[in-house]
């Protein structure tokens, strides 16, 4: 058995990945024409940033982001819905109304 070596030297390096996690379950329409497919109980969003360093301060906490999604057969990512993220804002969080509770 014969065995090959590398010319060049590789080296392991690291990638990171950022992922939006929904709640709820969410539905995108697909464009057929453009190989896109529908996507039926997505939770999460595979995104792009434009400055990745960006997003550090919002792991882990709601937020609103807005951005295009991108076509769904794009081999080199880890998720069928791929979003090039344009803003991203921490979101404001929604406390249930205690108005109508009543006090005596």
């Amino acid at each position: 058995m014969e065995t090959s070596t590398l010319e060049q030297h590789p080296r392991i390096v690291t990638v990171t990945r950022w992922m939006l996690e929904t709640s709820q379950p969410f539905c995108v329409d697909g464009n057929q024409a453009l190989g896109n497919i529908t996507m039926r109980g997505a939770s999460s969003i595979e995104l792009i940033p434009t400055n990745p360093s960006g997003f550090i301060p919002f792991i882990g906490k709601q937020v609103k982001v807005t951005g295009s999604l991108l076509s769904t057969y794009i081999p080199h990512y880890h998720a069928y819905l791929v979003m090039r993220v344009s803003s991203v804002h921490e979101a404001l969080s929604h406390t249930p109304n205690n108005s109508s509770k009543r006090t005596r």
